[in-house]
């Protein structure tokens, strides 16, 4: 084990071992300090601004939804996956992070997944820490959170300072010997992370869910000629979003949110408003890589039901997964049904929801000559991008009208 150049060069020629112990023995105690401050710092930021952003989607939902206070452990002690150019399945997920940051992290996460029993021990899974209290008490239990998750910051410490194969294990990377001091900008990928996890289960408390489109660009689907109706997605802004959508390019990916109470009538306006909505939250509070791309992996995985996980296992290292509980459901993308769409076109793996009608009509726009061979009219909810999108003619002859699609 040895240090790097700048720090070597300091070292005396006959204590070299002696040196790397007592640089690395000050390196990991900043480390874990900054650790726990960054935690602290996420926490109050969270506690402040939880109500508000919560009531801006859901009144009610502040005071009855439930959040489990072991998650937000999970997701403090699990962090460090979740840095771009680190580890973890949201490599990417996070923005605006300096070369130091990601060297920090680096040596978190390298020496966290080298250590699995530390972990393991400091972030047991089920703990009497597993507690639910309510959105609104958020702010007053923040203070006991935070008591909570630095002593297990302190119990990870001592045993790495005070055992001599977890100290080994913990240093042996030599990625401590940089100064691994840049830990100030893991409190703004924390409160991101703990938003997602909060966003989701206030969004599933009030029945609005993620639908995708697989294999789904709607800007270049905009450009394409004889869709159904004009989709208006010129191109994307700096959060990935353009008009309902959130699009991921590596898995060529679109999201949206649909109301599932209100897809029918006069209220299918609410689901314009939640694009609007996304917007704010993606460009606020948290990203589409944790709200939507993670939510999608979960659900790819089967993994929804076990809850948030923050792991370290052999050849992969720490992951923190499924920090987004939102349900995940994808559009029909293709049909056998060409002569009439029905119910069973809206999703691949879904029943239909209301708001959701495909019907024949005596006449389009009162001309009853003009149905001799069929009309059908559809409604589709808002952020559509499945089948009949692209293949709006049906039946030779037969015309179309489709209403209340708000695209």
């Amino acid at each position: 084990m040895s240090c790097g150049a700048d720090i070597s060069e300091d070292v005396p020629d006959d204590e070299p071992e002696l040196f790397y112990v007592l640089y690395n023995i000050y390196a990991v105690h900043n480390f874990f300090n900054q650790w726990g401050q960054a935690s602290k710092d996420a926490l109050n930021r969270v506690a402040l601004d939880v109500e508000n952003i919560v009531t801006t989607i859901s009144p009610v939902q502040k005071e009855e939804t439930n959040v489990d206070t072991n998650v937000f452990l999970t997701i403090l002690a699990g962090i460090f996956s979740i840095i771009p150019g680190v580890g973890g399945i949201l490599v990417g997920a996070m923005q605006g992070v300096s070369k130091a940051m990601t060297a920090a992290a680096q040596a978190g996460f390298g020496a966290i997944s080298a250590t699995p029993w530390l972990f393991k021990a400091a972030f047991p899974m089920g703990t009497i820490e597993h507690q639910s209290i309510t959105i609104a008490s958020v702010k007053d239990s923040v203070g006991r959170i935070i008591d909570s998750f630095e002593s297990k910051l302190r119990f990870y410490l001592k045993e790495v300072q005070t055992e001599m194969d977890s100290f080994i294990a913990f240093s042996k990377s030599g990625a401590f010997c940089d100064n691994v001091t840049d830990l100030n900008l893991l409190k703004d990928h924390m409160q991101k992370a703990l938003f997602a996890y909060i966003l989701s289960l206030v969004y599933e408390a009030n029945d609005i869910h993620i639908v995708k489109a697989p294999n789904t660009n709607p800007q270049e689907l905009a450009t394409q000629q004889g869709l159904a109706w004009d989709i208006d997605c010129p191109g994307y802004d700096e959060f990935g979003m353009c008009n309902a959508w959130y699009y991921h390019k590596e898995s060529n990916t679109a999201y949206t949110l649909n109301d599932w109470s209100s897809l029918k009538g006069d209220s299918i306006r609410k689901n314009d408003a939640l694009a609007n909505q996304m917007r704010a939250i993606l460009k606020g509070y948290t990203t589409g890589a944790l709200l939507f791309e993670d939510a999608g992996i979960c659900a790819a995985q089967g993994q929804q039901s076990n809850g948030v996980k923050a792991t370290v296992e052999p050849k992969i290292g720490l992951t923190l997964s499924c920090v987004s509980q939102l349900k995940v459901y994808s559009w029909k993308m293709d049909s056998t049904d060409v002569a009439m769409p029905n119910v069973n076109n809206e999703f691949a793996d879904s029943p239909a929801q209301p708001g959701w009608e495909a019907r024949r009509v005596r006449s389009i726009g009162g001309d009853a000559k003009s149905c001799q061979n069929g009309c059908y009219q559809l409604r589709v909810p808002y952020g559509y991008l499945g089948y009949f999108l692209h293949s709006p003619k049906g039946l030779p002859g037969a015309k179309w009208e489709y209403t209340n699609r708000m695209i």
